[in-house]
């Protein structure tokens, strides 16, 4: 027997992985999850085993839509556009003092002594380090950083 109920998802009994990706999500974000379900609903509907393997095994498409780049990504609460932030927020930071501070780069590593025997803070060299240190940094741990000083 056939039986077609019309639920929202936000009272969908999920169960085993389904379930625990569900319960990562707010009520607004399975409004908008289901919101987009029904952009690509099948002909006949979803089955409740349908819904239930779509957040099992394809939540890195449920994360994007909700603006995250994966489940790795929504699990950190990290978005495209805290991704973004990061960046911008990195671009703008031009003081060698500022950068080895952020870095906790060692100061003494950059100072040198100049013709005129004037110790002097070689600022190229910190920004090389400080550029390398911010690359070697996956988004997530970006954004972590970021985060401190926002």
């Amino acid at each position: 027997m056939t039986i077609i109920s019309e639920i929202p998802l936000r009272n969908f009994q999920f169960w085993s992985g389904g379930k625990d990706r569900a319960e990562k999500c707010t009520d607004e974000q399975l409004d908008e999850i289901e919101s987009m379900m029904e952009d690509i609903t099948p002909g006949n509907g979803w089955t409740e085993t349908e819904v239930n393997d779509f957040f099992w095994f394809e939540f890195d498409t449920i994360a994007n839509w909700l603006g995250y780049k994966s489940e790795e990504y929504f699990d950190a609460g990290v978005t495209e556009s805290d991704v973004q932030d990061a960046e911008d927020w990195f671009n703008c930071i031009l003081n060698a003092n500022e950068m080895i501070d952020i870095a906790n780069l060692d100061r003494n590593d950059y100072i040198y002594r100049d013709e005129d025997g004037e110790y002097v803070l070689d600022e190229d060299l910190v920004y090389d380090d400080f550029s390398d240190w911010w690359s070697n940094m996956n988004d997530i741990e970006k954004v972590k950083e970021y985060r401190k000083y926002e």
